[in-house]
Formats: C-alpha cells, structure tokens, sequence
C-alpha cells in the first residue's frame, strides 16, 4: 500500500508486525549413538559440538515447511533472516530449514549469533569434559556399585579449562556448513569467560537469550525472522518473555518451535513448543 491509498477493510498490514520463531535444533549424533548403546565422544576431536543426525536434517527442512504454512495461515510475513547459535547442530538445522521455507526471493543465509549458544552451565560441561562421558547432560561418573565416582579435575579435557571465547571464535572460522551468511558478525558477544568452575547461571542465560532477540527483533522491525538455538535456552526464554514457569512451555522436543509477537508492553506468544512431529500436540495461545 502506497503513502495516500487508503486502507482496505480487514486487510492485514504483515509489514507492521514483528514476529519472531524461536527453534530448537534437530536431532544430534551423540544421544543417537548414545541411545543405540554407543558413545560418540572418544571418536571426535570436538566433543562439545556433536553434529546432526540424517534423521536431524530431515526434521529442520519440515521445520522450515511447517513454518511457512503456519505463518500463510496467520497472514504473517515469511521469514526475511534467519540466526543460529553457532554450534554446527543448529547450524545443519537452520540451514535445512531455509531450504524448506517458501522460496525466497533470494536465498538467505543463515548468520551466527553467539548469543543463542547452548546453555554454559555445569550440566553441558560435564556433558564432554569429564572423562567416561558419553554426551549426556550433567554427566555423572559411576562406581561399581551406582554411586557416584570422584573424578581428578585435572584430568577433565583441556578446552574446558580455558573460557568459551576460544570455542566460540573457532566456530566463526568453521566453514564445514554451507549456506552461512561468512560476513555477518554476531550481535550479542558473551564476555564473561565461562570455563569449567565458572559457569553461566540460568538468569544470566535468560538474560542473554532476551537481549539478542530483542536487538534482532529491532534490526528486523516490521518482519519475521527465525533463530535456531538449544533445548535449554529455548525453554528458558520463554520463561523469561511470559514469566510462566518452564513447565508451561514444557520439555523441548528435536525442532520444536513457538512463534512470538512483539508487543508495545513485551512479547506475546502465538504458538508454544509446537513439537514438529505428526504425533505432537499443538499449544494453540
């Protein structure tokens, strides 16, 4: 509509709306082999960064198409930009995703945003520095008889002695996924040196999670855009931009996705933790 032309009644101005869809990544290597009685972590160099499965591939190009039929639905803008932590798991799957979205004009590329990392608690510390794990979260050492086994700090793997800035900057130098928007430079840097005995708290993972959509969301008035981030920090926003307790939201399934709308007084959320599963139920709000 031209600056004059009057207004058509019940016509939606998409363009005016900002919305954002938040997503957790698909499924990852290391739960798969775990699950399957395997372990994925003595045979890579990079343990905290476990790759997408062929199955995780698939769910982030039915991601990116059920997106696109539920923002058609809504008379919402297609997606204009698309972000993800740079870990290579949300990576594959923002990249899998875009290729499911409605054609674009023009291709986008995914860009990475340090602010929606992984959770840099404890809990994924343990999940690939202590010796004997096998990826799982908060990773707990075992005696012979189930209790649980004492281990030498010193003997936990190197990187996570040193802070995260390292993992971080190796990533933005990663050039094992295509379709990355290579000169793009992250919105939200994390600071603080997060390494094994400093670890983030859940506010301040919220809190960051809130800021880097919230400087997104500014930069993309008026349109939608994606960002592809973890479980952890996916959940853990929502509890900040609602105040509901994580349970309300509930347990992030592989490429799950809720769908927000920015308000003058804060965030609304129109879909919650959609599970892009045939058999997941809908949280219609």
């Amino acid at each position: 509509m031209t600056a004059g032309e009057p207004k058509i009644e019940g016509e939606t101005q998409t363009r005016e709306r900002t919305t954002v869809i938040v997503a957790r990544h698909g499924e990852r290597l290391d739960y798969s082999m775990r699950e399957a009685g395997g372990n994925w972590i003595p045979t890579t160099t990079t343990p905290w960064d476990p790759p997408l499965t062929e199955q995780g591939h698939k769910q982030g190009k039915f991601l990116g198409e059920l997106v696109s039929k539920v923002l058609h639905e809504r008379g919402l803008a297609e997606v204009s930009a698309v972000y993800s932590s740079p870990f290579t798991r949300c990576r594959q799957t923002a990249v899998a995703a875009v290729n499911g979205l409605s054609a674009p004009k023009s291709p986008l590329a995914v860009r990475r945003e340090h602010g929606l990392a992984e959770s840099l608690n404890e809990s994924w510390y343990r999940s690939w520095c202590i010796p004997g794990t096998n990826g799982t979260w908060g990773f707990r050492p075992k005696n012979a008889d189930g209790s649980t086994a004492d281990f030498d700090v010193a003997s936990i793997h190197p990187r996570a002695k040193s802070p995260v800035q390292s993992i971080l900057q190796e990533f933005d130098n990663d050039q094992s996924v295509s379709g990355m928007d290579s000169d793009y430079s992250s919105e939200h840097k994390i600071e603080h040196k997060y390494m094994w005995g400093v670890f983030e708290s859940r506010q301040d993972q919220r809190t960051r999670m809130r800021d880097v959509m919230e400087r997104l969301a500014k930069k993309h008035a008026g349109e939608t855009i994606m960002l592809l981030s973890h479980g952890g920090p996916v959940t853990h926003l929502y509890e900040e931009l609602t105040g509901n307790h994580w349970s309300v939201h509930g347990e992030s399934s592989y490429a799950c996705y809720s769908l927000y709308e920015q308000k003058e007084d804060g965030w609304v959320p129109l879909l919650v933790n959609q599970n892009t599963s045939s058999s997941g139920k809908i949280k219609y709000v």
